[in-house]
């Protein structure tokens, strides 16, 4: 058991099948087509495609992406989830309009989450950002390693952000220092 609560302890096979994951995605856009959004609306779909075809130890994964309501992509968001007919992953864009500053976005996914948490519905929870891409190999090992380190250390196993520069090399910090010597 997770910290010894009962929310937790829901039978599940070794293999990790039927396992059920809710996730939050961050999306911000102040209503603009921009290059650089259009790479942020793209990173967000290969999220989605990656978790519908890649996390395969999960048999659903509920998706709530968190938006600011003058996001130019909700639109385009809902409709390729419909055309797309996602099997493993259900949609849910969610509106955020009351938010006393753009960057509170990032924090809108934690009361839903915690009633998420208290339900008991979910064995899985992953909050990511619309620029932050977790590939299905990440994910499997996650499954495949956390609960047996957890049970072994008390610790909790968590993922490392790398970000990549200008010519797609990994760098280790978002904000490099400019000057390495």
């Amino acid at each position: 058991m997770l910290g010894g609560d009962t929310a937790f302890s829901r039978p599940r096979t070794h293999d990790g099948s039927g396992l059920v994951m809710l996730a939050h995605v961050t999306f911000h856009n102040s209503n603009s087509t921009s290059a650089i959004e259009w790479v942020n609306y793209n990173s967000v779909l290969a999220t989605l495609e990656e978790m519908e075809t890649g996390y395969t130890a999960f048999q659903r994964i509920d998706v709530t992406v968190d938006s600011n309501p003058t996001n130019a992509f909700v639109r385009p968001l809902r409709r390729w989830a419909v055309e797309r007919q996602l099997r493993r992953v259900r949609l849910r864009v969610s509106l955020h309009a009351r938010l006393p500053h753009p960057f509170r976005l990032a924090w809108a996914h934690r009361e839903h989450m915690e009633r998420a948490v208290l339900s008991g519905r979910y064995d899985w929870f992953l909050y990511t950002e619309a620029d932050v891409f977790v590939p299905s190999l990440a994910m499997r090992v996650q499954v495949q390693l956390a609960l047996k380190l957890y049970a072994q250390t008390q610790l909790l196993l968590g993922f490392a952000r790398v970000s990549n520069d200008t010519q797609n090399r990994p760098n280790p910090s978002p904000n490099p220092d400019p000057d390495p010597d």
